[in-house]
């Protein structure tokens, strides 16, 4: 049995000269052909706008703060700095710094804001790279009726005493083995490990990549995470 084909439609892209398109389905009339031509905009005599993929240099030269009202049941305080983009300098020490501060019930944040004082149910640091541009975040959810103020001035003791003090050795050792692990199970699946693949290609221009990431990870100075 032929099973006809049910494609009626075909996209070409104009070379500013072609008249002659050819395509393979039917049609009974020329009403029922629609032809529509869609102009790319032109941008320094190119055809489409150029790609950026250069790193966007962000700096703060203040603090912002902004309140934003709900009606949940639970405060949130949330911190976001501007940093370096994804597989920079800096960026993978950031990872590293994450871990330290909320990862885990050792972690600084974990243990100062939900064992030790108790005003949050639960806290989390990342870094979410990006091609452009990078940022850090803390999010701390509250429990009922507790000041997102005192949170606030909690984590800025312990950032400001990271400062001072970089990260112990063990706390860099269960921050590596965490990421390390992290990355190993990630990338089990094949189609996993194509887009591992794809992405360090795109941003890093080296398909292997990852054991760069991995070496930087365990060779990263605690001086280098504060």
């Amino acid at each position: 049995m032929t099973v006809p084909s049910l494609a009626n439609r075909i996209v070409y892209t104009g070379n500013g000269s072609a008249t002659a398109f050819p395509f393979a389905f039917r049609f009974a009339s020329a009403a029922d052909l629609a032809v529509i031509g869609v102009d790319s905009p032109k941008i320094n005599g190119t055809s489409s706008p150029p790609v950026k993929t250069d790193p966007v240099h962000v700096a703060l030269d203040h603090e912002v703060r902004l309140d934003v009202r709900a009606n949940v049941e639970l405060a949130r305080l949330q911190l976001t700095w501007p940093t370096p983009a994804a597989m920079t300098p800096g960026d993978l020490e950031l990872d590293l710094l994450a871990q330290v501060l909320a990862t885990g019930k050792s972690s600084r944040l974990y243990k100062k804001l939900v064992y030790e004082t108790q005003i949050a149910q639960s806290v989390s640091a990342y870094e979410s790279s990006a091609q452009l541009g990078s940022t850090f975040e803390i999010t701390v959810t509250l429990k009922k009726d507790k000041s997102a103020a005192e949170a606030l001035a909690l984590v800025d003791a312990e950032l400001e005493a990271l400062r001072k003090a970089p990260p112990t050795e063990d706390e860099l050792r269960r921050a590596r083995a965490e990421l390390t692990a992290n990355l190993v199970f990630a990338n089990e699946r094949v189609t996993a490990r194509a887009n591992s693949l794809n992405e360090f290609n795109q941003i890093a221009h080296d398909p292997g990549f990852l054991e760069k990431m991995l070496a930087r990870y365990q060779t990263s100075s605690a001086l280098e995470v504060r």
